[in-house]
């Protein structure tokens, strides 16, 4: 999977920007606040639709700007086309495909497929569980269509039964059992089909993330148990969807005296060892360091595991993150697989490693202006 070509208009710092890519690596430096990371969040959100930085959309409008506009050239699997998605105020997000508008998000995310890593990554180890769960989520929506539909549907269904749960008026005790009821048999149908996918992934994630982690860190193991609120003997759907009537059953006055929904996907933690220690308890930063970066190349080998593709790599001030034995490994790693995008501030120890003739593309930026530098 390759981003050839990339326009931008009123994006961040960029007023106006059209680049062409490299197949194998390119390399994007600038001193800081100059419009690196802004280029790299440019491309996973042309992927996702998500600023992986956190921005809300409207905050992605350059000083007065009243929409931009992202537009990829792509190839997959041996065609090209053209990826577009504006957004405004006015308008909110415009989608197209070859200049044809679609009007739902999962026709279009994840037709390039993206990994990214950036510093803010440790927090998917060191962080809450809904920063695991939520790299699970982007991982499988750009996978599997059916799980992005899925995982909307989900999260409506638990706003709506959460907002039903919070509700105390009088005389309305029956109507709202119903309704609960309701919501129940979907989320139950919905959710089993979103623990089944995350535990099918994970059985294939986890040893590639394994491996990874092993090489990177000399020897150590790395290991991962997934808790679920849903209790189950096997993994087969039947009996996930039974384990989650269960759970919803045995948890519902608890619920309703908590306002909120107990039992689902929502609610699972996936934890990570390293040595048979929890790693985000009594994990060092740089085992920490080394666990996001496994994860994050055993996704760019799930997604060829997969879908036959390797995806586009982003990496935001990551190398300066790394010491030099890893910097190699990655590279080393990486080379001839993904497409990869890596932006820094010091870039200088690419110098030394023996690149072929046109794998690279060296980019320099200033103020929101790009320009290549050889």
């Amino acid at each position: 999977m390759l981003l050839k070509k990339i326009e931008l208009v009123n994006f961040r710092n960029y007023e106006q920007l059209s680049l062409s890519f490299a197949p194998g690596f390119n390399f994007i430096t600038g001193d800081n606040a100059q419009g690196k990371s802004n280029l790299l969040e440019s491309i996973v959100y042309l992927s996702t639709g998500k600023s992986y930085r956190g921005a809300h959309d409207v905050h992605l409008l350059r000083w007065q700007g009243d929409f931009f506009l992202i537009r990829g050239k792509i190839e997959s699997n041996g065609r090209d086309f053209l990826l577009e998605v504006s957004y405004s105020p006015e308008k909110g997000k415009v989608l197209k495909i070859n200049g044809v508008e679609k009007k739902k998000g999962r026709e279009v995310w994840g037709l390039l497929k993206t990994v990214w890593f950036s510093p803010e990554d440790l927090n998917l180890v060191k962080g809450s569980p809904e920063g695991r769960r939520e790299f699970l989520n982007q991982l499988l929506t750009q996978v599997s269509p059916l799980y992005a539909k899925s995982l909307q549907e989900y999260n409506k269904l638990v706003g709506q039964k959460n907002n039903l749960l919070k509700r105390k008026e009088d005389g309305f005790a029956g109507e709202k059992t119903s309704l609960l009821e309701v919501y129940n048999l979907q989320l139950v149908q919905i959710g089993s089909l979103i623990l089944k996918s995350r535990l099918d992934c994970l059985e294939k994630l986890i040893p590639l993330a394994r491996r990874f982690y092993r090489e990177l860190s000399g020897g150590e193991i790395l290991s991962a148990r997934y808790h679920s609120t849903v209790e189950f003997a096997t993994s087969s759907l039947e009996e996930i969807k039974r384990g989650f009537s269960k759970g919803l059953v045995e948890k519902k006055h608890e619920e309703e005296k908590k306002g909120y929904a107990l039992v689902g996907p929502h609610r699972d933690e996936l934890e990570i060892f390293v040595n048979g220690k929890s790693l985000r308890l009594f994990g060092s930063q740089g085992q920490q360091r080394t666990c996001v970066l496994a994860l994050k190349l055993a996704a760019m080998e799930y997604f060829q595991l997969t879908g036959g593709e390797f995806p586009v790599l982003v990496l935001d001030e990551v190398t300066s993150e790394l010491d030099e034995s890893r910097r190699e490994y990655l590279l080393r790693t990486i080379r001839g697989k993904s497409q990869v995008f890596v932006a820094g501030v010091d870039l200088s120890f690419l110098e030394s490693f023996p690149w072929e003739k046109g794998e690279v593309s060296f980019f320099t930026v200033e103020d929101g202006k790009v320009k290549e530098a050889r």
